[in-house]
């Protein structure tokens, strides 16, 4: 900046103008005024271009391992896998019980008599005596249908009737029956067995020419320490 004027010389005299005197030194430079306020914010550049990529670090350390998470569903079961080879053969086990006795199958027909044998040496225990009453082969159901089956005889001692089973064949059909007769059998006495045709099979010999029999096995015992397994069989017819 130009400095200041300096004080203007006394006038002269009137004389012959002067000459004009030298310009004075220029002074020094004012103080520096207050810096004005801050002008607004110009508006944000557009963004530059994404520099290239840099090359991939190196990996870090591996971490802690988690907590176990929690079991999964069960999955769906697999296709069953192929049959294994036989084993070898185990030890026997034991045997099992005796199965139950089947049933009695029909009775055969009456077989001829067989040749009448030697006599055996006599002895001296006593035998309960089992017989068909009387010679007939077969005999008719009489109206009260109570037969006489068999006879059973005691030469000596005691003898009892411990059992008596019935059985009537009739049409290839086995069918059970009652026997009866007094169980004390004094030595030297004879008693009979009878037996009551039960009504089915009186009405099946009755139709028609059928034909059957009926079978009496008896067990006796005697005093003499003897015991009998008889059997005989009749014929019926209706």
């Amino acid at each position: 900046n130009t400095g200041a004027t300096g004080d203007t010389g006394a006038t002269g005299n009137s004389g012959s103008t002067g000459s004009t005197g030298a310009t004075g030194s220029t002074g020094d430079t004012g103080a520096t005024g207050d810096t004005g306020a801050t002008g607004d914010t110009g508006a944000t550049g557009s963004t530059g271009s994404t520099g290239a990529t840099g090359e991939t670090g190196s990996t870090g350390a591996t971490g802690d391992t988690g907590s176990t998470g929690s079991t999964g569903a069960t999955g769906s079961t697999g296709n069953t896998g192929a049959t294994g080879s036989t084993g070898s053969t185990g030890a026997t086990g034991h045997t099992g019980a005796t199965g139950a006795t089947g049933a009695t199958g029909a009775t055969g027909n009456v077989g001829p008599t067989g040749a009448t044998g030697d006599t055996g040496p006599r002895s001296n225990l006593s035998w309960a005596e089992v017989s068909r009453v009387g010679s007939a082969t077969t005999v008719a159901v009489p109206a009260d249908r109570v037969l006489r089956v068999a006879r059973v005889s005691c030469p000596d001692g005691t003898c009892r009737i411990r059992k008596i089973t019935i059985r009537y064949n009739v049409r290839g059909g086995i069918y059970g029956g009652h026997g009866s007769a007094p169980e004390v059998v004094r030595a030297g006495e004879s008693v009979i067995v009878r037996s009551t045709v039960p009504p089915n099979v009186a009405r099946m010999l009755r139709t028609g020419s059928r034909a059957g029999s009926v079978s009496a096995s008896i067990v006796v015992g005697s005093s003499t320490g003897t015991r009998t397994d008889g059997y005989v069989r009749t014929g019926l017819r209706g």
